[in-house]
């Protein structure tokens, strides 16, 4: 998803060539459930991933900022505050 909720499974896949070792860094209250170049994580708040795909002559790093999605704004709910059995309210 564009914009996960907290506990969301999302799936981030590193493209690359030449690697032997691919290293994830997730903010630290995300959940890396594996992978090597597909990460799948549990989503747990807006912050940076980086990904490092590695081999005997160094690393190359990229970075992705995803932004935790919102709830919908609550509604007013209002009517009458108490009501009879067998009554009707409209809220």
């Amino acid at each position: 998803p564009q914009f996960p909720c907290l506990t969301d499974t999302i799936t981030i896949k590193l493209y690359g060539q030449g690697g032997r070792t691919y290293v994830w860094n997730t903010p630290g209250y995300w959940v890396h459930l594996g992978g090597r170049d597909t990460g799948i994580f549990i989503f747990g708040g807006t912050g940076w991933v980086y990904a490092s795909l590695c081999n005997e002559c160094g690393c190359s790093i990229d970075s992705l900022f995803i932004t935790e999605g919102t709830a919908p704004n609550v509604v007013t709910i209002s009517g009458p505050d108490s009501v009879c059995l067998g009554d009707t309210a409209i809220l």
